[in-house]
């Protein structure tokens, strides 16, 4: 019998039925000892652990496990998986009619949660009650929660509904927030009516109280992008707010029609006065419209274009053309204008090759630190598609250049080069981090611990804890604890606790995120000392870690009649957790509905809408 038949045999399904079944990462540790078997068996475990989303699947893709023990493992996540999802989605319906009936609720508070609830949730069957509430309501203090029920409108609504989102854009007395919302959502039913462009977008164009009503008219018709709206963007060019003149310029290169290049090239050459802004937005625009029907345009401007404008334009474009001449676009690396050359490394991030990396560690050498940012950034990307093996040996030659580099003055340049490093990692880089770690420079010492923390090696762990014991700096103390908890060491949990009361808070704050992570059903008692603290980022942490656990339920239940609204959105957060691990979401619901308060709405929305996200997600870990 394996070892993880016997733990399986430990745990039983009692206990699993009662939401203690092990986490990913516990499961994949036992899975770790195990001796090699059939590779179909070892298929079906990957198949069984993507249903439910286990991070780190691609650590069992070398394992294979005995037929019997997938079988038991298989029937266990099922069945628990299968539970889960029908006690979900009776919460849920039962969540969402309660919501409608929130939106006649006293409070203008508990209104307008609803309806941001409503909204995030795509509660099509509250669409009567909303339009009831939002053409009829008139009442004063409720702005926030009109402004919205018009962006729930937005999201879900049809055409039928624009007739009356207009006469509320034009009532001068209106709330400026509803005014806004009522716009886009007008644009967004546009978007989706594919039959042309909505006339009340053409209206919406010359709005003269509010410019974000304009500028929704403008992404609108950009986003249908039907020629049929061009003379209509035309005269936002002249348009008193920035903001709106380049949304039209880029709506016109969306539409993409060749109609609009004379304007588009007469505006970038205007006079000096015109913003480099919306000189720039005309370049991408006229080199969007151009690339649709001439495969060549990006290199002819290339080869022979003088305007600075058309050029950078030109080279942003790379990314999404292929044919671009790489030899043309390293010919700008050494151009007088540091912009251009900025825009070239990136282009050579993009569309260059391994045997580009030279090219763009000369970069880093470069006296402006935009570029010299940009080339650390281009060589990660450049690398992303070469073997470990190749990027480690084209980047030891360079070793001291890039870690040197590590105590550049420029934030952005220390990042970059860490992100770089941490990326080819190899035990050539082991003891000059550590030592970096020791270096006089603040800044140093921080970018070496967040290198280590995307390293998460952990034979660093040593060498973190000694520097924790002597820091002084905020922001290092901070990278260091984030690189302690990425090791998933419990035995660190001694040390962040000292670092909860620090005197500088955002360390108290990272250190309590760093004990939720890592606290399991032997920190509960401390956890349960922690939700009594004054500061608002311990409790949180502590009820956060307590909705990982069992056992807690009762307590956390308590805290929801708290003053604090950040207590009541902690404990609210944690006690779904519970109840949903336990099956027993609705009646957990419906307990934090007894206390009907705008965050307690938020969480249980929040819950859902990361219940809908986690597949994606999930399966990108798979």
């Amino acid at each position: 019998m394996t070892k993880f038949k016997t733990k399986l045999i430990a745990f039983d399904i009692r206990t699993v039925a009662e939401g203690t079944i092990p986490s990913a990462e516990s499961l994949i540790e036992e899975l770790a000892a195990l001796e090699p078997s059939d590779a179909p068996a070892r298929q079906r475990l990957v198949d069984a652990l993507r249903i439910f989303g286990f991070p780190l699947v691609k650590q069992l893709l070398n394992r294979k496990l005995e037929t019997q023990d997938l079988r038991d493992i298989y029937a266990v996540l099922k069945s628990r998986q299968l539970r889960e999802k029908h006690d979900s989605k009776i919460a849920r319906k039962e969540f969402e009619a309660a919501l409608i009936g929130m939106l006649e609720d006293s409070s203008p508070e508990v209104r307008e949660a609803a309806a941001v609830a409503i909204h995030k949730l795509d509660v099509h069957d509250a669409l009567p009650q909303l339009k009831t509430q939002l053409y009829e309501t008139r009442t004063v203090g409720m702005g926030k929660a009109l402004a919205a029920m018009a962006r729930a409108i937005g999201e879900f609504g049809t055409m039928s509904q624009l007739a009356r989102l207009a006469p509320i854009i034009d009532r001068e007395s209106e709330d400026s927030d509803v005014v806004i919302a009522a716009a886009n959502a007008i644009k967004q039913i546009a978007i989706r009516d594919t039959s042309g462009v909505s006339p009340r977008l053409t209206a919406m164009l010359t709005h003269e109280r509010n410019w974000q009503v304009r500028l929704a008219a403008v992404e609108g018709i950009g986003e249908i992008g039907l020629e049929i709206g061009l003379t209509n963007l035309y005269s936002r060019l002249d348009d008193d707010v920035l903001d709106v003149q380049q949304a039209a310029i880029e709506a016109m290169g969306k539409i993409g029609s060749g109609d609009a290049l004379p304007t588009l090239e007469a505006t970038l050459r205007r006079p000096s006065m015109t913003p480099d802004e919306v000189r720039y937005a005309c370049a991408k625009a006229i080199v969007k419209i151009k690339c649709k029907t001439d495969s060549q345009t990006i290199n002819r401007i290339l080869r022979s274009e003088t305007n600075l404008y058309l050029l950078l334009a030109a080279l942003e474009e790379t990314k999404a053309n292929a044919g671009v001449d790489l030899s043309l676009v390293k010919s700008h690396l050494p151009h007088d204008v540091p912009a251009v050359r900025k825009s070239a490394v990136g282009a050579v991030g993009r569309i260059g090759s391994a045997a580009d990396v030279d090219v763009l560690l000369i970069r880093l050498s470069e006296e402006d630190a935009e570029i010299q940012a940009q080339a650390a950034l281009s060589l990660t990307i450049l690398l992303s598609n070469v073997r470990s093996e190749d990027r480690i040996a084209l980047l030891s030659p360079h070793q001291t250049t890039l870690l040197e580099k590590l105590d550049d003055e420029n934030r952005d340049v220390r990042l970059h080069v860490g992100l770089l490093i941490a990326t080819t990692w190899e035990e050539a880089f082991f003891q000059e981090l550590v030592d970096k770690l020791a270096s006089g420079n603040p800044r140093a010492r921080g970018i070496a611990a967040n290198t280590i923390n995307m390293l998460k090696h952990p034979d660093y762990l040593p060498h973190l804890l000694t520097r924790f014991e002597e820091e002084t700096d905020e922001e290092v103390k901070k990278a260091l604890i984030a690189a302690i908890a990425s090791l998933g060491d419990r035995a660190n949990i001694g040390t962040l606790l000292g670092a909860l009361h620090d005197g500088q808070w955002e360390v108290g704050q990272a250190a309590a995120a760093a004990i939720a992570k890592l606290a399991t059903t032997h920190e509960t008692v401390m956890l349960r000392q922690m939700l009594g603290d004054q500061k608002f980022y311990v409790y949180q942490a502590a009820a956060k870690a307590l909705g990982k656990l069992p056992g807690n339920f009762p307590e956390l239940l308590t805290l929801l009649e708290s003053n604090n609204p950040v207590v009541r959105e902690a404990m609210a957060g944690a006690l779904l957790e519970i109840g949903s691990r336990e099956n027993q979401l609705t009646s957990t619901i419906a307990q934090l509905l007894q206390v009907r308060q705008p965050e307690i709405i938020s969480a249980i929305a929040e819950h859902f809408v990361k219940q809908e996200e986690a597949p994606a997600g999930d399966q990108e870990n798979a």
